[in-house]
């Protein structure tokens, strides 16, 4: 007990880190691109498109309205520095009352909501197939892979300043004890 006492801030720190920074690391890396053979076919409706997440409502086959996102770094998104990993030019032709083809997967390992990734898109004038979207897709969780690094660097020299702070504090408490 005296553990938790003394350390509270410190393990309150790591806690958060846990929540906070691996979290997002370890969803990228249960939920790498997936084969192409494994992704899910859908025919759609495009209501709205946009940048920002989600990139895509759309309507599918059966009257469904659905969310689509293109696949981005979650460290890129959580830094809100979260582009898609789709050219911007591609948003211009996508537009509104565009009837296509996609092939998706979803995200694995969410805790709070659903995320449902476009590995390739057929709609119009936009044409991205799987392995375009994979390449860029690899690009993006490069840049994302640096930001957490930064990230991570951070956070762990904040947290190692709190344990110190915590054990001198500790240190002292026992010394006048």
């Amino acid at each position: 007990m005296n553990l938790i006492k003394n350390y509270k801030t410190s393990l309150c720190m790591i806690f958060m880190y846990i929540l906070f920074l691996l979290y997002p690391l370890s969803v990228t890396i249960f939920n790498p691109p997936p084969e192409e053979k494994y992704l899910r076919a859908e025919n759609i409706k495009i209501i709205y498109s946009n940048e920002n997440h989600p990139n895509i409502t759309a309507i599918l086959d059966d009257g469904e309205i659905k969310k689509f996102d293109f696949p981005t770094s979650n460290y890129s998104l959580a830094a809100g520095l979260g582009k898609s990993s789709v050219s911007s030019r591609y948003f211009s032709l996508l537009s509104r009352g565009c009837k296509g083809y996609i092939e998706t997967d979803e995200m694995r390992f969410l805790f709070f909501g659903k995320s449902t990734r476009i590995w390739s898109i057929e709609c119009g004038d936009t044409n991205i197939p799987y392995a375009a979207m994979t390449a860029m897709y690899k690009r993006t969780e490069l840049e994302g892979y640096f930001i957490g690094a930064i990230i991570h660097i951070f956070v762990l020299g904040f947290c190692g300043l709190f344990i110190y702070s915590d054990w001198r504090k500790s240190r002292v408490s026992r010394s006048m004890a």
